[in-house]
């Protein structure tokens, strides 16, 4: 995984809200101008998630575990994603922005977890470091590692996940379930 600096994040975050603003009409065909965006780090293909809280409540949150576009394309993308088309919940609007505190998560490639049994699972889970990604009949779903701060229970965090996936609760058990884990920088 990258290292980013203070200032790296900052761009990126500027980055983020400048690419809603503009998508909201509040900037014109400008332009996102700021030394040190053509940083050679942010060309790097990546995963990238977005996520917008408000009042501390989660108000979008969009992104890919796919490293199929540079970092600052996914920022820019999936800013304007998850700030307007978020199918749970109604678009940001600019009287809003204000409020909207954003967070970006730099993902590395997801791995198999190799397991024997849910036991086993329970026990290589790594709550507050990885971020997973549950796949069964057809269905998937992920969680980035910052949802362990809700869910810090591993049997738990799972039986969400597999909600989230369209799954039954105990889905995660099943002998054909695979489990991928990443790691992500967040700021």
């Amino acid at each position: 995984m990258p290292t980013f600096t203070e200032n790296q994040k900052q761009i990126l975050r500027e980055l983020a809200r400048f690419s809603i603003e503009k998508e909201l009409g509040l900037h014109g065909d400008s332009e996102f101008v700021k030394e040190g965006i053509a940083d050679p780090l942010f060309a790097q293909k990546m995963g990238v998630f977005v996520t917008l809280h408000k009042n501390k409540q989660l108000r979008g949150c969009i992104g890919t575990l796919t490293p199929h576009a540079a970092i600052r394309s996914g920022v820019q993308d999936y800013a304007v994603l998850a700030a307007l088309h978020d199918s749970r919940f109604p678009p940001v609007t600019p009287e809003e922005l204000a409020e909207i505190y954003i967070e970006i998560s730099i993902l590395s490639d997801p791995a198999p977890l190799t397991f024997t049994s849910p036991r086993d699972l329970l026990q290589k889970l790594r709550p507050g470091l990885d971020g997973v990604t549950l796949t069964y009949d057809h269905c998937s779903a992920t969680f980035l590692p910052q949802v362990w701060e809700q869910l810090p229970e591993p049997q738990l965090f799972l039986q969400h996940l597999a909600l989230k996936a369209g799954l039954q609760p105990d889905d995660w058990q099943k002998q054909d379930v695979q489990i991928d884990t990443y790691t992500v920088v967040n700021f």
